[in-house]
């Protein structure tokens, strides 16, 4: 029987589950219902099903202007979110033309609009008054609180409150909330996410006698420089059932706020007090006592010059004894953390997913060792700039936690002989590795650990300069869903190893490169630069090194370029004498889909 080429499959595929298959795509990437409309009038058709509209996408498209959006619009009459955030181009007439075409809508993420004003914020608290959902930025002078007071008073609904102060060269101060805002937040028993980072919540920000009902479920105040103890705790005083809170980088918090914070919250899971630096073991062995649940901590940067530290094992120990489900730890930078803190944590924590040990000096091979037998489920580890660890330790690791994805080494400089699984005969699950400054990684490391991780999307090899074509050929054979490439050489350093011979290869397989550094690299050719743009379409940002007797470099590079793409950009960013000629360090910037 005669094969038919010119038969359809999907013909056999009904309706209701093309929808769904569409709903899939379009999940991944909304652009993609654009594209599937083009195909064929059936399937013109079925993208053109409302259920497919409900949520509109078009996070950071910085070409998203008001005649797309009426067109998106639309399509449907019952859109219920619209996520629209980093689009440079929306301004209120888009969120007017929201608040009339989307009466339902339930959430809407405007963040990084900095053409947003309040008569766009007012409008839509006017027209949606069931939004539960948003997400905004003030910039300078864009947005007042009398737009955020007219969403909480006219939303019931509203679950989740999200604003954030984005940093300005035109605005010297942060955003000030007045004691009217406060005032409408505290009365709002129906919302359970607060957010307001990078803003001035000063200690008077509360009028008094204001009646204080809020239940909130989360709160995250990141950045907050004038948040007091006495503040926070009168913001949580009503928030027994506090799942979350995110005070990371608030200096006037201290031991004393945060153990009444452990007193007033029992059920909190979720902890971020990142670089509050007068945050010691005291608070964090209270939480610990109190908040038994605890599943997230992170201390990073907790730390202050003196002989033993803010955080120490002390704490972590406390932690380990009496949080059994904690599933992230970040001890980044927190110096008096050592082996025994680590290993008390890995034995008595085996949920942990999440481990960053990084800048830890004190940790070594000895609790890798620890990790690697009892918590089998982890997934990142970060052990940037330990020193004391070794090819072994990370070995014990990557052999037995098979679900790592992500691995973080940075400038662990002893590693040698690094293999991972020796004689494998099951690939490994990692898409993160930073090698970065792992000086004596080399062409042999790569080849035993490329061919085990088919599914790498990120690698930095920066200032490795061991590192030849051989290495990069591997690289380019065994990971095709390469999207992130960090190859680079900067300051006095750079390598003649790396040229066109294994980079025309990285250019015929790896595909989906978003990102590629290759600044120090001088064997690299315009013509290989010409090949790798016009093969990696999603390619967005490229930086090289050209050595160039002439003073047209980026005009030659960018006209080259334009053939393959509708907008290239080429900048300098600086220049030195190599011999008789100049070596120009450039970065590109490319026009290209969203992978």
């Amino acid at each position: 029987m005669a094969l038919d080429y010119n038969f359809d499959c999907f013909q056999l595929v009904p309706d209701s589950v093309m929808i769904k298959i569409f709903a899939h795509v379009s999940t991944q990437r909304f652009l993609n219902l654009f594209t599937l409309k083009l195909v064929c009038k059936r399937w013109y058709s079925l993208a053109m099903d409302s259920t497919l509209w409900r949520k509109i996408c078009f996070s950071r498209c910085e070409n998203l202007n008001f005649p797309v959006l009426e067109q998106t619009l639309a399509y449907s009459s019952s859109v219920q979110e619209v996520e629209i955030d980093w689009c440079s181009l929306v301004d209120d007439y888009c969120l007017e033309l929201i608040a009339e075409r989307c009466p339902h809508l339930s959430a809407l993420n405007v963040k990084g609009c900095r053409k947003v004003s309040d008569n766009g914020v007012i409008k839509i608290a006017e027209n949606c008054i069931n939004l539960k959902r948003i997400s905004l930025s003030f910039y300078n002078n864009n947005l007042t609180s009398m737009a955020l007071v007219k969403i909480i008073e006219n939303c019931p609904e509203l679950y989740d409150l999200a604003v954030s102060h984005e940093e300005d060269k035109d605005s010297e101060e942060g955003f000030h909330f007045p004691r009217e805002f406060f005032k409408t937040l505290g009365e709002s028993s129906n919302l359970k996410v607060f957010t307001c980072a990078n803003a001035v919540i000063p200690d008077h920000s509360l009028p008094p006698g204001t009646i204080w009902r809020l239940d909130l479920l989360e709160l995250n105040l990141p950045n907050c420089l004038d948040l007091t103890n006495g503040l926070l705790n009168q913001m949580l005083s009503t928030c027994t059932r506090l799942k979350n809170l995110d005070i990371s980088n608030c200096p006037g918090i201290n031991d004393s706020g945060l153990v009444q914070v452990a007193k007033m919250c029992p059920g909190l899971l979720h902890l971020n007090v990142k670089s509050c630096q007068c945050i010691t073991d005291i608070a964090i062995e209270s939480i610990a006592e109190s908040c038994r649940s605890l599943q997230f901590l992170c201390v990073a940067g907790c730390e202050i010059p003196r002989p033993t530290g803010n955080i120490t094992d002390v704490a972590i120990k406390c932690i380990a004894n009496n949080c059994s489900e904690l599933s992230h730890l970040d001890v980044k930078w927190c110096q008096s953390v050592t082996d025994a803190g680590i290993a008390a944590v890995a034995t008595k924590c085996t949920r942990l997913l999440y481990l960053n040990v990084s800048g830890c000096l004190a940790i070594s091979d000895v609790s890798l060792k620890v990790v690697a037998a009892c918590c089998k489920h982890l997934k990142n580890l970060d052990i940037t700039e330990c020193l004391r660890i070794t090819q072994t330790g990370v070995n014990d690791i990557v052999q037995n936690c098979l679900d790592l994805t992500t691995l973080d080494m940075a400038v662990c400089s002893y590693v040698v002989n690094l293999d991972f699984k020796p004689n494998a005969e099951t690939y490994l699950s990692l898409t993160h590795i930073d090698f970065s400054y792992c000086t004596k990684i080399n062409d042999e490391c790569l080849k035993h650990v490329f061919p085990i991780c088919p599914q790498l999307a990120y690698l930095s090899l920066a200032g490795c300069h061991r590192i030849t074509d051989i290495g990069v050929k591997y690289l380019a054979t065994y990971c095709h869903n390469l999207q992130y490439l960090d190859i680079s050489f900067r300051g006095s350093h750079s390598s003649s190893l790396i040229s066109d011979d294994s980079f025309n290869l990285i250019a015929s397989n790896c595909k989906n490169l978003t990102y590629l550094d290759l600044i120090g690299c001088f064997n690299i050719s315009l013509y290989c630069i010409e090949k790798i743009v016009k093969s990696c379409r999603y390619l967005k940002l490229m930086s090289v090194s050209q050595v160039f007797d002439g003073s047209t470099l980026q005009l030659l590079i960018q006209g080259r370029l334009k053939t393959y793409r509708s907008v290239c950009h080429v900048e300098q960013v600086t220049s030195s004498t190599r011999g008789k000629k100049t070596v120009y360090n450039l970065i590109i910037k490319l026009s290209a889909p969203t992978l």
